[in-house]
Order: C-alpha cells, then structure tokens, then sequence
C-alpha cells in the first residue's frame, strides 16, 4: 500500500541520457536542482564548483527558503576560499558526504558556523561532487527550522549516486563554459582596445589644448552614455574649471551662464573642499552609482553649490585623475541625470586607458603652440629688423652696387667668427657659401631691380670653416637720391631653433607612426633604426616578466654587427628577479641605469652581467623600464659593444620621453599580441574538444583500445609532431610490466621500425632493469626530455632503447586508473626534437586519461557481461516464481459471489506487478446476509502478496462467525499482533455486512479510506476510521449502522484507485476520484465501474501504475 506521501520508481537510464543531452552549464545545473527537491524535506541547497586555480570554491547555482529568497542573487557566483578548517575544505579533501547539525558546530570552522545561524539551519549534508580522478565541487543541501522533520539516509544515498552520473557531464560543461567566457572576454576586450586606440589617434591628432579638453570629454559621454562632463586641470596649487560640456545644447547654456559666477571659482586641493579635490589629492577613481539613494547624507560645500544651480537630480557620478607619469595633473567628471549607468571593472579600465593618453596630448599641443609662437616671432623679428641700427641684436652687413661688402656689425661678427678682419671687402659674389645657399641671383635683382627679399632656414655651408648654419635671411636694397646704391643683409641665427624643430616633426612622425599599428616587430624595427640612427646604439633588448613576475627573459632582441650565436644565447636567458644585477634592479625600483666606461665594471652583480661584458665586451649600457599605469611592464635595454658612447643628460632624457612616448603602443601591441595567441589557444582547445569529443563517442560506441589509440595517436602527430608511441602495462604480479604497444609511424630505415615493433610483448622488470619506463610508473611522474643524448643517460636499458631507435625527444606519462598507476604511455620523435610547454603536456595528459578510461570500462565491461549472465538467471528463476505466485494468488481470491442471487456485483483486480498487495471476500454468512471483507496490505510485489496470503489465512478462521463487524476486526488485529509482530505486518481494511432480512448495512474499518454508498445521484460516506491491522493493541474497532434500500449500490476500493500519478506528476486523489464516481452513479452497476476504471485510467495515461487497484461494486436488487 502507498499512504500520502508520494513514491517514485527513479529510472538511473533516463537521467543518464537526460544528463548527456546538455552541454550547459546553467541547463545541467537546473537539471541536477529538479533532482535535489524530490528531496522530502529540503528547505535549500547551494551548488559550488572549484575554479581554474582549485583554490576557490564559486557558487554556480543556489536555492534558499522563501524567507531568504531576495538574498539569493547576492550568493549567485560568489568565491569562497576553500579554508583548511573549512567543512568544504574536509568534504574535498576526503571525497567523502559529511553531516552537520546544531550539535557539531563547535568542530567545524567559523564559516560554516555563521551560515547556520545566519540561514537557520538545523542539519545538513555536503556531498562531493567527482568524476571518479578529480574533485570538481561540492552539494550542500539543508533542512531548516522551519520545516518538520530530517533526511532520510536513503535519500542521501540515492542523491550521491545521481552525483556520480552528473560529475563527468558537468566537468565537460564546466570547460566548455570556461571557454565560452574567454572568448567573450577576448571579443570585449578587442572592442574596447579599437575604441580607446581610435580616441587617442583623434586625441594625438588635435593640436588645440582646449579642443583636446572637449574633445575627451565628447568621446567619453558617447561611449559610456552619460549625460555631461567637466575638465579639471592642477595649475597654481588649485583645480582650475577648463570646461564643462554636455550631448544636449541645454546642458551647455547652463554651463556658459555660470563662466561669470563666483561658482566657477578654482577648487582648493583639501577634502573638505569637493569630490574632485579629493579624487585630486588621493589620486584614485570615485563612482557613485546612484546619488539619489544617497542624498540624504551630508554634502561638500563645493557639491552642494554645483548641484543647487544645475537644477536637475543627479543619477550616477564618475570622477578619474589625469596623471602624467602617475602623477595627478587633472580630473575628468562624468555625470548622468536621467538613469543611473552601471560602470563594470573593464569600463572603469577602459576610462583609465582613455585618460592616460590625455597627458601626452597636451604636451603634443603646447608643443605645436610653442612652434606657432616662435613662427610669429619670427615674422616680428623680420618687421623689426628694418629699424635696427649697427648694433642691433642680429647679424647685419651692407654691400655696394657692386656686391662689396663695406661693413658689418657686432653680431655679424660673432655670428661668421671666421670673416673677423676678412668679411669686409669681400665681394658677396665671389663667396661660394652665398651661391650654394641659392640667394645669388636674389643679391642681383636687389642691385639691379631693388627687390626685396626675405628667406627662411637657409642652409649656409661657410666656404672659409666648413661650419653648417641654418639662417633666416632678409636683403633689401639701400637707395641713394633715388638710386640704388647698395643692398643691407640681416642674418638671423635660426640653427638651434630649426633643428630643434627639425627633431620635433621627426619624432612626432615618428610617434604617430608606432602608435599607429599593433605590429610588435614593426614598432620594435623603427625604435632601432632610430635609437641606431640618433645615438648609435648597436643593439636593442627588450625584457618580460613571466606570468608570476618570478623571473624575466628577452623577448625582443635587435642587435648589429654581432653573431647568431649571441641571440641564440640570450634567447634562452631567464634572469630571477631575486637576484642582483642591472636587470632585476631597474624592474623592480623604476630606476634607469647608465654604464660607460667610466662604470662599466660596476655592472659584475649577476652571472648574465658578467657573461655580456667579458664574453661579449659590453662598453656602454642604458637600462630603462617601460612604465604604464604605474607599474613597471617591462625593461629595453640598448647595447654597444664596439665603443663607449658619452651620452649628456639632455639626451638620456631625449631617450627616456621617447620611450615614455611610445609605451602605450608597446602596451597596445602586447595586448594585441597576447589576443592574437589567446586566440590560438581558443582555437587549440577547440580542436582539442573535438578529438576529445570523437575519442569519447568511440568510447561510448566501442570498448577498443586500438580504434581509440589509433584517434589519440593520429591527434599527437597531427598537433604536436610525434613520431612513435609505446603503451606499458604493470603485469598482475605488480613486479614486471609488459609492453602492448610499439609503432613508429615515420619512414625509418627497416631495421629501426623491425626493432621497435619486436619490443610488443617483451616483459621487463619493474626496477633499473626497467629504464625510464619503470621511473614513470614507480614514481607517478611525467617526465619529458626534449633533446637526448644517449652519451649522458646513465641507465644501461635506457641509453640501448634510445640508440637503437634513434631518438630525439621522449615523453613518459603514466596511465591510471582511479589512483592506481597500471602503465606507461611513451611518446617519440627520431628525425628531429620538438618542445612542449606546460600547456601541451596538461593537453597531451588529457588524451591519455581517455587511454585510462579504454582501460577501465573494458575491465568494468567484462564485469558487468559477467554480472549480466548472472542476474538474467535469477530473473528467469524469478519470473517463474512470480507466475507461480500469481496463479496461486489468483486460485485464493474469492469467487463465490457469483452464486449470490440477492446481489449484482462487480470486480476489478489488478495488481501493479505480477502478484500484489490487495485481497477481498464475498460470503454469504447465512440466509439473506452477505459480508463483505477488502484489504490493502502495505508495500508492493512479492512481499505484499505473501502478506495477503497470510491475511487470507487469518480472515478465514473468523468469517464464518456470526461476531459483529467491528468485533471481527479486533480478534483479526490481536491475531496479527501475536503471531505476526517480528514480521512487521500491518493492512488497512473494510469489513461490511449486507443484512437483507432487516434492510440493515453494518461496517467497520480499519485505517481504510472512506468508500461510498450511492443513493439514486446521493453519495453517502461510509467514513474512514480505526488504526491498521496489527499496528496497535487493544485497539477497539467501531461498528456504524445504516439503513439501505433496494437499487442502493455500495461502491469500495482500494487507495491504489486514487493514488495515481499523471505525467506532470500530480496525483488524482480522493476529491478527484469522488468527483469521477458521482459522475457515473447514475449508470448501471457494471457500466459505472467500467467508466470510472476509463475516467482514472486517462489521467494516468501512459504513466505506470503506482499502486494495485481493486474495485469491488455491490447493487442491492
């Protein structure tokens, strides 16, 4: 019998094929959450995975009582260290289910401790969650005090079970999912890397300071989606207003109407002063994400002022720094009105990024101002130059007619030291430094026509010294009563000016050009040619912290003049950052290094800068570090190895602002780079998915090692370049492994691939004898050599394999099952060497688990066919015994009603197996009484109908007594309790007698549901009462009387009848079934059994039953 509660038959077969249909993450998990909360009770449960470092455990999917249900997104993807004291910590580390209840919290660890005050808990259980080789999680589920009652043991053991068909499924999504959030993370990131580079493109390209302003903050507002902004910039000790400006042209009539009032005052750079000044001062971001929740709180003076006059409710509030060399120098306010934004980390980043450009922009503009400032001062200079007099501070000479000079000034003198008592009496003409400056004809057309003439930044190639001079030149004739009678020359000394001008276009040129492309050697190829060109450095190093930041090694190397052998060598260099020397030093201080000859020897701190002066005659040295965001990403350093070179601190500062200049493209470009290779590493893992993917369906459709080795092998050849495998398995005597295994898949000379293929089947010793394959399996370690050299390998059977088979590269890796280690798998090259990161050999290891798997599901294949044979025996013995049974429980069940005139009847027997649990008796007590007994004894099966056997027994010592019903019941109820107590037997049941002489019904039941007596359309209860048969002694059964008529009819069942689920698993119950017979009472007897059996039959629908049904009809003619 199934009381009120709901059963279900769980199918391992359905789930695991549900399982297998989804690659999700979140659908798996929701999946694996149905199946936790057919837990009775569960109040909550929380699923937790381990995160790629297996050192924090994320909450992936969480489910919380109605009471805490608005906190569970607060939970939904939080970390949690995985603590040592930790009940998680424990549940990992033994992979066993642990119990936690108010009782053990004082051993269990101060996190667990306040999620069970803090969520009411009263008991719970962890489960872990493993694929068999590797913990990925774990379970909690909880119970708390708002709900009656604890675990079922069995509950939790079924649940621990449906892990196990869960966890593989749920690593591959996890990978997968893991995947998936790279590639967004690398599509985002390539997205916003093209916004902010085309920004600071149109940033670097403004040559107005105040369009820069705007501009940045115009850029902002459109990309971020605020409202308006503000530019802020540090002159004088205080925060000057630059500029406000906003998308909508009312924003910025506010902001012109304020220019003239005290509100746009300098903001004082102390914290009591406004935001700004102290996002100033403390040099850090400030986001305030809605200030309308905050509003109520105190405000800054300076705040309040700006907020009162705006006039509008502000949403969200964004303030960055401006720094120059990590040095505040400004502040840029982003400001929303209509909605509050919310900023992620990579937006904040991205502003950062945005704003760190800024500074460079308004060094480029000031620089074009100062270039246009000393153009117009040119031009006055010129104006000027007609009213100077002999001594005026510019060169001057005057020439005759006829070209001769006849005199010169100071400054002409200073100007050409060398015409000093010469440049007098020369004839201009005659000079070759005025012909090769092309002003010849323009000293003729001045004598002859009085032309003027004026040019800038003439080359002048001096014809007495040599000397190089750029001048600015202006010749105007001198006229004499109306005549031309001599012309006055004004030299202005622009040589300083136009090579500083001159080194300015070039190194902005030179700028836009590497900040223009994401090209590494290209950016690297023009930083040589210029250090080369400008300061002749023979080579360029460029140095990377690895991914710890635990060592540094070059990255870039671009030298002249020097060996192969010397970028072989420091190709393989990795310098520690725990040891001394100029390298590590300029990284981990910011400081750059200078070394001549006057200090070269001072360098001897580390093995790296001895081996670079003595063995390859280092004479000068800069170290520079390459500096962004304030930290330190990586080290150039520039090399001469042919002389020293004296370098002035004006051109070591030349370096170091080109440097700064351009490390925002090297920056760039090794984002760019590192994208490009996350790519290839995405597009790696994917085919690697997909072998795995087809190594599996061959698993499932196939237990063959060699078709699965044959798509591993085919996969290691084709990715990594390996050129023969061997596969070792440990013998039962656990002392020898003999080799399975042996191809090489290159051409080879026949005697090479004959001796590999002859060693399947050898049988070596598990010690030295054993080579490096012994090794592997004694000490569970991988072990790669990537360039073999047999002179150097000490072991006997090692070095002969090697020789033998020519090899270059060998990787050994054990093979395991569980935690037991049963083979080798050996990969070779033997035509050349190849290398493996840490990456390739996680990869390769992966494929070998599925060797591992092969492995043990033929193992567990033959077990289970062994198994198999077994229980198809038992079920043959079985199901003979339960056709047995069911004739036997068929012969017992009363027919006898059939020769009761008095009385229509009908009968409806089916039980949920074979034999089941419900039993009934027709019997005629004596003339025109007729009683009738129906039973449903609990549990199902064999074990019910041997119930009912019993029940039969004991029923018919006492029917054929003229006892009262309820009397009846009780001498049932004592027997059952003396006889049958050690066997737990209890039935629910009804006991009726039909008196036709009186017209009288007397019942009694005990514990049976309520059965009916229907009266025309009339439903008139017989009611529910009494305890279960053999439950309690002593217990008095109650007898009820009712009068009955001709044409009533008595309608009983058993609970089977509404204990029925449909497929949305919902149970028909007693008000549903009541409902369906009241329908059909009004048909004849048979015919209103047949309906009422179709009306529950089609809410089942193809759904198995869940209990017997037995349906007993009387109509009293």
């Amino acid at each position: 019998m199934k009381t009120c509660k709901k059963t279900k038959k769980y199918d391992f077969y359905h789930l695991a094929k549900k399982i297998l249909s989804y690659i999700d993450l979140n659908e798996l998990l929701d999946l694996l959450g149905k199946e936790i909360e057919k837990i009775n009770p569960v109040s909550g449960y929380s699923i937790s995975m381990l995160d790629e470092n297996q050192k924090n455990l994320v909450i992936q999917k969480i489910s919380m009582p109605p009471d805490f249900k608005n906190i569970e997104k607060a939970y939904y993807r939080y970390s949690m260290p995985i603590d040592s004291t930790d009940i998680l910590a424990k549940v990992l580390k033994e992979k066993q289910t642990l119990y936690t209840n108010l009782n053990h919290l004082d051993k269990v660890g101060e996190t667990v401790r306040s999620r069970f005050m803090l969520w009411k808990i009263k008991e719970a259980y962890t489960l872990p969650i493993s694929d068999g080789s590797r913990i990925l999680g774990s379970l909690l589920i909880y119970v708390n005090d708002e709900v009656q009652g604890s675990f079922n043991p069995n509950d939790i053991s079924l649940l621990e079970e449906k892990l196990t068909l869960f966890a593989p499924q749920l690593a591959h999504s996890l990978f997968y999912s893991r995947l998936k959030e790279k590639e967004m993370i690398l599509k985002t990131a390539a997205e916003k890397n093209k916004k902010v580079l085309a920004i600071a493109y149109k940033i670097n390209n403004l040559t107005s300071e105040k369009l820069i302003y705007t501009q940045i903050i115009k850029e902002l507002l459109q990309l971020f989606d605020f409202d308006f902004g503000g530019f802020f910039l540090y002159k004088n000790g205080v925060l000057e207003v630059i500029d406000y400006f906003g998308l909508k042209s009312e924003y910025n009539q506010k902001f012109q109407s304020m220019k003239n009032l005290p509100l746009n005052r300098p903001f004082q750079i102390t914290v009591n002063e406004s935001a700004v000044s102290i996002c100033f001062l403390q040099n850090v971001h400030f986001y305030l994400n809605d200030y309308q929740q905050l509003k109520h709180l105190p405000v800054l003076p300076r705040d309040k002022e700006f907020i009162d006059f705006l006039g509008y409710d502000i949403r969200t509030h964004f303030l960055m720094p401006v720094r120059k060399d990590g040095i505040p120098i400004g502040v840029i306010t982003l400001t929303s009105l209509e909605k509050p934004l919310n900023l992620p980390g990579e937006d904040i980043q991205t502003i950062s990024e945005i704003c760190s450009f800024i500074s460079s922009a308004i060094d480029n503009s000031r620089l074009y101002s100062l270039i246009d400032h000393q153009k117009e001062e040119i031009r006055k200079t010129k104006n000027f130059v007609e009213s100077i007099v002999e001594y005026a501070p510019i060169a001057i000479y005057t020439i005759d007619k006829t070209g001769v000079i006849t005199s010169e000034n100071p400054m002409m003198k200073k100007l050409l030291e060398d015409f000093e008592g010469k440049a007098v009496g020369s004839n201009v003409f005659e000079l070759e430094s005025i012909r090769k400056a092309g002003i010849y004809d323009s000293f003729h057309e001045a004598l002859t026509h009085g032309k003027h003439f004026d040019f800038m930044n003439l080359k002048f190639l001096s014809s007495l010294t040599g000397k190089k001079l750029v001048l600015n030149v202006s010749i105007s004739p001198i006229y004499q009563n109306e005549e031309i009678s001599g012309a006055i020359c004004m030299y202005y000394d622009n040589t300083e000016k136009a090579a500083a001008e001159e080194e300015i276009q070039k190194l902005s040129h030179l700028t836009i050009l590497i900040n223009s492309t994401l090209d590494i050697e290209k950016i690297f190829d023009m930083v040589f040619i210029y250090i080369n060109n400008e300061f002749h450095f023979e080579g360029l190093i460029f140095y990377l912290p690895d991914e710890k930041e635990e060592n540094l090694f070059p990255d870039k190397i671009l030298v002249q003049n020097l060996s192969q052998n010397f970028v072989d060598e420091i190709n393989h260099i990795k310098i520690p950052l725990t040891e001394e020397g100029r390298i590590p030093y300029a990284f981990k201080n910011n400081k750059t290094l200078y070394f001549n000859q006057h200090n070269i020897k001072q360098i001897y701190k580390s093995s790296y800068d001895k081996m670079m002066v003595e063995k390859y005659s280092l004479m000068t040295d800069v170290v520079l570090p390459i500096e962004i965001y304030n930290q330190v990403i990586g080290i150039i350093e520039l090399v001469n190895f042919s002389d020293f070179l004296e370098l002035s601190q004006e051109n070591l500062e030349k370096i170091r602002g080109f440097i700064s200049h351009i490390t925002s493209a090297i920056y760039n470009s090794r984002l760019y780079q590192k994208m490009k290779e996350n790519n290839l590493e995405l597009e790696k893992a994917k085919n690697e998915i997909q072998a795995m993917n087809e190594i599996a369906k061959q698993i499932n459709m196939k237990l063959s090692l060699p078709i699965v080795l044959e798509k591993i092998q085919n996969y290691l050849i084709e990715n990594y370049g390996f050129e023969g495998i061997r596969i070792s398995l440990v013998q039962p005597d656990k002392t020898h492994y003999q080799i399975h295994i042996a191809k090489i898949f290159v051409d080879m000379p026949r005697e090479i691939k004959d001796f590999q293929e002859s060693e399947t089947g050898k049988i070596y010793p598990l010690d030295e004898r054993g080579g490096r394959v012994t090794e592997c399996i004694l000490s569970n370690q991988i072990s790669f050599f990537t360039d073999i050299c047999p002179r150097e390998i000490e072991n006997k059977v090692s070095r002969e394999i090697v020789e033998k088979l020519q090899m270059k590269s060998v990787l050994n890796m054990p093979i395991h099952i569980e935690d037991e280690v049963i083979g080798a798998f050996t990969l070779s090259t033997h035509t050349r060497f190849i290398y493996l990161n840490q990456e390739d050999i996680a990869s390769i290891k992966r494929f070998v688990e599925q060797i591992s798997v092969v492995l043990r599901n033929a193992k567990l294949y033959d077990e289970i066919e062994k198994t198999k044979n077994a229980l198809l025996e038992k079920d043959r013995v079985i199901s003979e015994d339960l056709m047995m049974a069911k004739r036997i429980q068929n012969n017992v069940i009363s027919d006898s009603y059939k020769t009761i005139g008095e009385l229509d009847f009908f009968v409806h027997y089916q039980p949920q197996f074979e034999v089941g649990g419900d039993i009934y008796d027709i019997f005629q007590l004596k003339e025109g009484v007729i009683r009738i007994f129906i039973a449903d004894a609990t549990g199902h099966g064999v074990q019910a109908a041997l119930t009912t056997m019993i029940i039969k027994t004991e029923y018919e010592k006492v029917k054929i007594f003229e006892l009262s019903v309820n009397h009846i019941l009780k001498t049932l109820n004592r027997a059952f309790l003396n006889q049958y107590a050690n066997l737990t037997v209890f039935f629910s049941c009804i006991l009726i007698d039909i008196d036709l002489n009186q017209m009288k019904l007397y019942y009694s039941s005990a514990g049976h549901p309520v059965q009916y007596l229907i009266r025309g359309e009339e439903l008139v209860e017989l009611k529910a009462g009494g305890k279960l048969i053999g439950l309690f002694d002593s217990f008095e059964y109650e007898k009820v009387t009712m009068d009955i008529q001709k044409e009533d009819k008595i309608f009983l069942f058993t609970d089977g009848l509404f204990e029925e689920f449909n497929d949305q698993e919902e149970e028909l119950g007693i008000d549903e079934l009541k409902r369906i017979i009241e329908k059909a009472s009004i048909l004849p007897l048979n015919e209103m059994g047949k309906e009422v059996l179709k009306d529950v039959e089609n809410y089942i629908g193809k759904m198995d039953l869940n209990d017997d049904i037995s349906v007993l009809g009387v109509r009293i003619k």
